[in-house]
């Protein structure tokens, strides 16, 4: 798969996502201590510099070395993978980064080598009985949602949408043959 680069519209979209969260509660914080106005003031500056800061890191993050180097899913029975992207597992209360794949009769996640938890998710096509999307922490519409008979699977990834549909898409013609 082609290496994918962010476009400003990706390094905003981050920046916003960490940004807002961040300025709204130092900003009602210090509204509280030195006035609406002032908190207002400072949560918008604080929450400005806060989310570029992080959108700065987290593109430095998915440039490295250490990341792009990682070894690539290995080829099940000579299958490609059809979709790929980088992806967060959420496994009890952690959230597990890695990358996604999709390939002819599976879906693969591969946690990042500096997880504590380094075991991976291997679910057959024909095993899934639902894909759908969530909205993690209630607000973000980045979850997706994998159920089988015996286990749900829960992902944050950017483009969930895309996944249920390039799933389904999958298990259709694996089913038709």
């Amino acid at each position: 798969m082609k290496n994918q680069k962010s476009s400003p519209f990706e390094f905003w979209k981050t920046a916003l996502k960490a940004g807002v969260p961040f300025g709204f509660v130092t900003g009602t914080y210090q509204g509280f201590s030195l006035g609406l106005p002032a908190g207002v003031q400072q949560g918008c500056i604080q929450g400005l510099i806060f989310g570029v800061l992080m959108a700065i890191l987290f593109q430095r993050f998915a440039r490295s070395e250490r990341l792009t180097n990682q070894k690539r899913v290995d080829p099940v029975e000579n299958e490609p993978a059809i979709h790929e992207t980088p992806a967060g597992h959420i496994k009890f209360i952690e959230t597990r980064g890695g990358r996604l794949y999709l390939t002819r009769t599976k879906l693969i996640f591969k946690p990042h080598a500096f997880n504590l938890q380094k075991t991976g998710v291997n679910l057959s096509l024909s095993e899934i009985s639902n894909v759908s999307c969530f909205k993690t922490l209630g607000f973000f519409a980045n979850g997706l949602v994998v159920k089988t008979a015996t286990q749900t699977e829960k992902f944050v990834v950017d483009t969930n949408q895309a996944w249920v549909d390039q799933i389904n898409a999958q298990k259709s013609k694996l089913a038709a043959g």
